[in-house]
C-alpha cells in the first residue's frame, strides 16, 4: 500500500502536536493539583492555557477514530489526552469548589471589615 506524498509529514505533525498538548496539559494538571493543596495559585492564565489546549485539540478529536486506525502511536497519545482531560475535569471541579469557598470567606471578611469601619466611625462621633 503506497502512501500519499506528505501523508507521513502530516501524521508526524499530528503526533508532535498531540505530544506537545499532552505534555503541557500534564503540567497544567499538576499545577491545578498544587493549587488545591495551597502550593500554587490557580490563576486566570492557567485557565487560558487550558482553554487554548482544548481549542487546539478540537479539530483533531473528530478525526480520532480514523487516526487510531491509521496511526497506532497517535492512538496511544489520544488515549493519554482523554485520560488527562478526564482527570483535569475532576480537579477543576475541586478547584471551582475551593474558589467558591474562598469567595465566601472574602465576603465574610468584607462584612466584618464593614462592621469594624462602622464601629470606628461611631466611636469617632462620640469623642
Amino acid at each position: 500500500m503506497s502512501q500519499l506524498p506528505g501523508f507521513d509529514n502530516a501524521a508526524r505533525r499530528i503526533r508532535d502536536q498531540i505530544a506537545s498538548i499532552d505534555t503541557t496539559l500534564s503540567s497544567l494538571l499538576s499545577d491545578a493539583k498544587d493549587s488545591l493543596s495551597g502550593r500554587k495559585e490557580f490563576t486566570v492564565e492557567t485557565v487560558r492555557a487550558i482553554a487554548a489546549l482544548v481549542s487546539e485539540m478540537a479539530p483533531i478529536l473528530p478525526r480520532a477514530k480514523e487516526l487510531r486506525s491509521t496511526e497506532p502511536e497517535v492512538a496511544s497519545q489520544l488515549e493519554d489526552y482523554v485520560a488527562l482531560a478526564g482527570e483535569l475535569h475532576s480537579v477543576l471541579e475541586n478547584v471551582r469548589i475551593m474558589l467558591v469557598a474562598r469567595r465566601a470567606g472574602v465576603k465574610s471578611g468584607q462584612e466584618q471589615l464593614r462592621a469594624v469601619s462602622q464601629w470606628a466611625a461611631t466611636l469617632q462621633q462620640t469623642r
